[in-house]
């Protein structure tokens, strides 16, 4: 929720020269692991330079038309948001309560209509370091609710995986646990004319690694290994 100096740092070196230098338009949806309040302060200001910020349900959908394509932001978002914002709507659970959001959006038929959203869909496989998602089924959504959209990116869990055929996280860029240490991590890029897909591999700077063997094995590996900055797990 308070993220430290360096990565604000980072985040705001990377934002101006996207928005201010490429002059590129760039749309942030906060996920369960932000501070949405701090990371959507100044939106309306920001916009102005092509950053949108989607922090919380309850300040109003995003939209941003772009051509022919409509981007809807949907942040994450609790139940009790969701009726605050819907009372009129019977809400029992977390696919109700996005079916209530998404039933209220006016996609425009004329446009191609994609929505970004940081959700757990049913069907998804979520990794060790997913451990918030895997709690039980409670925060699940089936993915009919998404129907509406020509294509869906979703965020929340690590794995790069498609859910049907419109539907995508593209994944974290980064690893999180020793879980994902032989996942190949990348970004999903995605042609708005046919929404055919292209996945750009990541390096990490700073890899997670899995070493097994006896103690003078790994010793004598430890010797030649030009990798001494990567994160190890030792079996």
């Amino acid at each position: 929720a308070v993220s430290n100096a360096d990565a604000i740092a980072l985040y705001n070196e990377a934002m101006t020269e996207l928005c201010a230098v490429q002059k590129k338009t760039v749309m942030v949806c906060a996920g369960n692991h932000d501070g949405a309040a701090r990371l959507a302060s100044c939106n309306a200001l920001l916009e102005q330079a092509g950053l949108f910020v989607a922090g919380r349900l309850r300040d109003g959908m995003k939209q941003i038309e772009i051509g022919e394509n409509i981007f809807y932001l949907l942040p994450y978002f609790s139940i009790d948001e969701v009726r605050y914002l819907y009372p009129e709507c019977e809400i029992n659970g977390y696919d109700a309560a996005m079916r209530a959001v998404i039933d209220h959006i006016k996609t425009d038929q004329k446009k191609h209509n994609i929505l970004a959203a940081h959700c757990f869909v049913t069907g998804a496989e979520p990794t060790e370091s997913d451990r918030s998602a895997m709690v039980g089924g409670a925060n699940m959504v089936g993915a009919a609710a998404f129907a509406p959209f020509d294509y869906v990116a979703l965020g929340h869990l690590h794995r790069a995986q498609d859910i049907g055929e419109n539907i995508r996280y593209s994944g974290s860029p980064v690893k999180f646990s020793f879980a994902e240490a032989n996942t190949k991590k990348s970004v999903t890029v995605i042609d708005t004319e046919d929404f055919s897909r292209t996945e750009i591999p990541l390096a990490m700077e700073h890899d997670l690694r899995v070493l097994t063997g006896n103690y003078e094995e790994l010793l004598n590996r430890a010797k030649t290994d030009d990798k001494r900055e990567d994160y190890i797990k030792i079996e």
